[in-house]
């Protein structure tokens, strides 16, 4: 689940295929995506997410490391820093 701006969006990621849908892409609420993904021996989840009627995808790295979650994001293309984050998530206590 991504939140973009307070709106909600939910990216499906296929496994050796790409899954259409719409969402959130950088500063747009509601683009054409598709997205695919897979785990990587670190224990990283990569995901390719294309806005595919423009020529911009971003690459999303989810690593989990201890009780933390890391998130590193980076596109192809665009104005300034490519590269974002990273964000990291801790483990919420009992």
């Amino acid at each position: 689940m991504l939140a973009i701006d307070g709106t909600e969006n939910r990216i499906d990621c296929g496994f050796g295929e790409w899954i259409k849908g719409r969402g959130g892409f950088g500063r747009y609420r509601d683009e054409p995506i598709a997205a695919s993904g897979a785990w990587t021996d670190d224990n990283t989840f990569v995901a390719r997410v294309c806005a595919y009627e423009t020529p911009f995808y971003m690459t999303i790295k989810l690593r989990f490391d201890g009780d933390q979650l890391v998130h590193e994001a980076q596109t192809n293309v665009g104005f300034g820093s490519k590269q974002q984050g990273p964000l990291i998530g801790k483990l919420a206590g009992p």
